[in-house]
């Protein structure tokens, strides 16, 4: 290649990282985006999907790597990476925990469920897997509200949802017993999400939700579109923001801690490991002066 040439990669390349770095972050009131908190990961977390924090356990996070079968807990402070092996390689999308129960979510809708205590106390895993919970389609993102022991799954592609320009969710109830049944519907309109975005037309496929105790909001990310959608507590869309690729290479997680920080973790891009972004919950009044 002849020096011009490389000269010009070059300068190319420097143009786009300028760009990216001068791009406007908008953020949801709540949180400022271009502030966060970076915890890098280990490689064998670079492709990290869910998170999760157990009940009054908040010094570290419980997280599942998309292919391996592998429960890692990690710890904040240290940065700490532990494994422990639930199940065969697969496509496992996110995780979730109530009580003393661990519930992982595989992309095909398929649910496995061990106890906490096992992982806990190091002791060898034999999960139990669920298929017929969840109708058939392609899931990423779930979400345990221990209050009213509801689980909730989103779709990333169901039937149906594409014609009729909605995003399909699902409410599983966890009994006392730890059986898990379906118990409700609900969905996102997507005419909404559009209408807000800006946009004509949105391919919406969610990779992860949570629910703000704060506000008693839906925040959902969609890695594909780079987009962080917010929502009411009936499902009316309220926000959407766009994410950039700068700050969130591939957001694939998402988390509320005891103090309302919030935590998106992202894939590995090339050149930059997996990570997981904390960004500090402001209060409104605060932020408004």
């Amino acid at each position: 290649m002849k020096l011009s040439h490389i000269l010009f990669s070059i300068y190319v390349f420097l143009i786009h990282i300028a760009c990216q770095s001068n791009q406007e972050v908008v953020s949801p009131p709540q949180y400022d985006f271009k502030k966060p908190t970076t915890f890098k990961m280990p490689q064998v977390l670079d492709e990290i999907s869910g998170i999760t924090f157990a009940t009054d356990r908040y010094d570290m996070l419980y997280t599942v790597q998309d292919e391996s079968g592998l429960l890692y807990k990690y710890e904040l402070e240290n940065g700490e990476a532990k494994p422990f092996k639930f199940a065969k390689r697969g496509d496992y999308e996110d995780i979730a925990i109530t009580d003393n129960q661990v519930i992982v979510l595989k992309s095909n809708g398929a649910l496995l469920t061990f106890p906490l205590s096992d992982v806990d106390d190091d002791k060898p895993i034999k999960a139990e897997e669920l298929k017929d919970v969840l109708p058939k389609g392609e899931y990423e993102g779930m979400f345990m509200d221990n209050v009213q022991r509801n689980l909730f799954v989103l779709c990333k592609n169901c039937n149906g949802d594409k014609e009729a320009k909605k995003t399909s969710g699902y409410i599983l109830t966890i009994e006392a017993n730890g059986e898990i049944r379906q118990s409700g519907q609900f969905s996102i309109n997507m005419n909404d999400v559009e209408k807000l975005a800006k946009v004509d037309k949105i391919n919406f496929q969610p990779s992860a939700l949570a629910k703000s105790k704060a506000t008693d909001e839906w925040y959902i990310l969609s890695s594909a579109n780079n987009a962080f959608v917010v929502t009411d507590a009936a499902w009316a869309v309220k926000a959407v923001y766009p994410l950039p690729p700068s700050i969130f290479r591939q957001p694939e997680g998402i988390a509320f801690d005891n103090e309302n920080n919030l935590y998106i973790s992202n894939e590995k891009a090339t050149g930059i490991n997996g990570n997981i972004l904390k960004f500090l919950y402001i209060k409104n009044e605060l932020k408004q002066k």
